[in-house]
């Protein structure tokens, strides 16, 4: 049998591969320093960096927990250059709490759809309604005002109105109803023309506001959804603690 050649193998682990890196002279001086401070050639140096760094990235989670702990540690440098220590300055203590939440509320999954469909929807038919409603103000604006004065007119001037159960400013700032709108059609003495475009206004009005109360109902199932996940995320933690010391 011919004599094996070179040291024998002691399984996967013993081999060893060659990579080729190109790098800055600056990252190559610090790593030159750290070889001689830790009596390590610079080979083993490159590898007991990169193994250090793929423990800590184990430690942490992977990959995403340490990409989020990064942006955690960048806003704590801000507030601290900015403001302080925020382990010593309250100050700075609050703001670093609060930017680590801005950190964690940019991440955050979305809500359901149903929820921010609700939202969505809602908002484009608000600010459809405003944007309508504040096309045709400056036309009855310049309608009524041109019967009672303008919009800083005096109650007692208003009241000049003769027979008019609904003075100017109400006219247009109130959600009137639209019996309350024929009333005022009827005391204002407005042509058709004009009496359609008060009922638009005012439709416009209550479009507006339905639109922004289903937006609010929106917000608030989202954050009846989110005081659900935290209580389940609580009862989630308690029980694996609770394994964990059983």
């Amino acid at each position: 049998m011919a004599a094996m050649r070179g040291r024998p193998s002691k399984g996967d682990q013993a081999k060893r591969s060659a990579i080729a890196v190109r790098t800055s002279n600056v990252i190559k001086d610090r790593i030159s320093r750290a070889a001689l401070e830790n009596d390590r050639s610079i080979t083993q140096q490159v590898e007991q960096i990169i193994e250090a760094w793929f423990a800590l990235e184990t430690e942490f989670g992977g990959p995403k927990n340490m990409a989020l702990f990064k942006s955690m540690a960048q806003a704590l440098s801000l507030v601290e250059t900015k403001i302080g220590d925020w382990q010593v300055n309250l100050e700075a203590f609050v703001a670093a709490r609060d930017s680590i939440s801005r950190v964690m509320d940019s991440l955050a999954p979305p809500l359901p759809p149903e929820i921010t469909e609700l939202f969505s929807d809602a908002q484009q038919a608000r600010d459809k309604a405003r944007e309508e409603k504040d096309a045709l103000f400056p036309q009855l604006l310049a309608i009524v005002g041109g019967k009672f004065g303008s919009k800083q007119t005096d109650t007692a001037l208003a009241d000049q109105a003769a027979g008019c159960p609904v003075p100017y400013t109400p006219i247009l700032d109130d959600d009137l109803s639209d019996p309350q709108v024929d009333a005022a059609i009827l005391s204002l003495d407005l042509s058709d023309e004009h009496a359609v475009l008060l009922r638009k206004y005012h439709q416009a009005k209550r479009n507006e506001r339905i639109g922004s109360t289903v937006m609010d109902q929106a917000v608030n199932r989202a954050r009846r959804f989110e005081a659900a996940a935290r209580q389940r995320a609580s009862f989630a933690i308690r029980d694996a603690l609770r394994q964990g010391n059983g």
